[in-house]
């Protein structure tokens, strides 16, 4: 039996598609939305159980890993810059520090090249373009719907649809959304639509440069919408159902990744990063207020 521990977006719910397909019934997965929350699951894990534990689009904490001898028994792709310095002192980790690549690519390259799948290069290349934003420099919304896809169906059904289609062929333009997929699609992005300009109307902004909102729409196209529309350097979008703090900038010279490490002990990207808040005695808008005051910005 394997296990995999991968993140709760399209990318590492991508990843989780194509463990199925190498590995079909002999794999469990567990999603996870932060380094901190793949940590936990670790040490809760009975890792001697398992042939091999995968950690996809996402890191962990290595000096809070419990039991060191488990580590023989992790193979982690992760394409996050952040999570480079984490890993120097630790052999055995290939961290792939590019903004063109994401975890799916990582994740498939190996599975290709242990002969366990045959290549899926559509399917792949759309995740990818959609986790780097590459898709919003062209006029080719696939990608961008099939993210709504996720959350709007749930990772469960997502996962199960695409195992299926993806099992003999790889997916073409027409074949990608059946028609219940393309009924769900066309809802929720009238209503997707209604509540970014609601959130982008309640945005409050802060010393000037940044933005904040409560939303838990989806952070990226939320967060491009708030920087384009509030001229501000960075926008925080909170979600507070998932305790978590997502940034985004569509500036150059800003490194958001970065930004949130520092400050939420988060990471990410250099356009897009995230954290997770808890214990907060403090509204999450002047616990992020306070924060980019002490970074002195």
């Amino acid at each position: 039996m394997y296990k995999l521990f991968t993140h709760n977006d399209l990318d590492g719910v991508a990843c989780a598609v194509l463990a199925k397909l190498a590995y079909k019934d002999d794999i469990e997965i567990e999603y996870c939305g932060s380094p901190a929350e793949v940590t936990k699951r670790l040490n809760e894990c009975n890792w001697k159980e398992y042939n091999q534990i995968f950690v996809t689009d996402c890191s962990f904490f290595p000096d809070k890993i419990n039991q060191k001898k488990m580590f023989s028994n992790i193979k982690m792709f992760d394409h996050h810059p952040t999570a480079v310095e984490v890993f120097k002192d630790y052999t055995g980790y290939k961290v792939i520090k590019t903004e063109h690549e994401c975890g799916a690519t990582l994740w498939h390259y190996y599975l290709v090249n242990k002969g366990l799948i045959e290549e899926r290069p559509v399917f792949v290349e759309l995740v990818r373009a959609y986790d780097t934003w590459d898709w919003a420099l062209g006029n080719d919304k696939m990608a961008y719907y099939l993210s709504n896809l996720v959350f709007s169906m749930g990772i469960k059904d997502f996962v199960i649809s695409f195992t299926e289609k993806l099992k003999h062929n790889d997916i073409d333009y027409l074949n990608i959304f059946d028609y219940k997929e393309r009924v769900i699609l066309e809802y929720t992005e009238k209503q997707k639509s209604i509540r970014i300009k609601k959130a982008v109307n309640n945005a409050i902004r802060v010393l000037d440069k940044y933005a904040v909102t409560y939303s838990s729409v989806d952070p990226s196209m939320l967060g491009n919408v708030m920087c384009d529309e509030l001229k501000v350097d960075i926008a925080f979008v909170v979600n507070m159902e998932t305790n978590r703090i997502s940034a985004r900038t569509n500036k150059d010279g800003v490194n958001v990744g970065e930004l949130m490490k520092k400050l939420f002990n988060g990471g990410g990207h250099a356009k897009a990063g995230g954290a997770m808040i808890t214990d907060c005695i403090v509204s999450p808008l002047v616990l992020i207020e306070s924060r980019l005051k002490e970074w002195g910005n």
